[in-house]
């Protein structure tokens, strides 16, 4: 690996630590070497977040982001669905678990993606490079993303925060985009 390679890699690490610091308060030593799941609901500490999210897992973070005082905004790219969380505030996977009426939701990637803290990427796996390509547009540099999706690209190999990465830097625009 290129020594440029390592200190952009090292910069970029540098960052998100800063950030994960800022964000839960917590001292460098207990964000070292904790999976990011454990950090969440500390994580989203942040005055807003955005949930962009196509399985039925967004019905748990979002309860959890919004009875944690949080401005939630769901996406999804199925308008149907949409239209069935909006108007029962249940996801029909999950009929016991009530979504709070206050949370809003959307098909609309530019409403989800601008204006937010913090973007919590839950898409599953083999949709997040195009939904990462869909909304590079929308995303501010500099943005705070937590990806909380799993696995590995078959193709490439690549994680799903590289996944992210690869896709939002394709336009020279994300430099600075954070992904936890």
């Amino acid at each position: 690996m290129k020594l440029e390679r390592k200190v952009r890699l090292c910069s970029a690490a540098a960052a998100v630590l800063i950030a994960a610091i800022a964000l839960t308060g917590y001292p460098l030593s207990q964000l070292l070497d904790k999976p990011v799941l454990h950090l969440l609901p500390h994580v989203l500490r942040a005055d807003s977040a955005r949930l962009m999210e196509q399985g039925t897992e967004h019905a748990y973070e979002t309860r959890l982001l919004h009875r944690n005082g949080h401005d939630v905004t769901v996406w999804s790219k199925f308008p149907k669905e949409i239209e069935n969380l909006s108007a029962t505030c249940t996801h029909p996977a999950l009929p016991g678990l009530v979504i709070p009426e206050t949370v809003h939701f959307t098909c609309d990637l530019q409403t989800v993606a601008s204006g937010k803290d913090i973007l919590l990427f839950a898409v599953p796996s083999i949709a997040i490079r195009q939904t990462a390509e869909s909304a590079r547009p929308f995303i501010p540099d500099g943005q705070i993303i937590v990806d909380v999706a799993k696995g590995i690209e078959p193709d490439t190999l690549m994680t799903m925060t590289e996944v992210i990465r690869d896709e939002l830097s394709k336009d020279g625009q994300h430099d600075h985009v954070k992904l936890v």
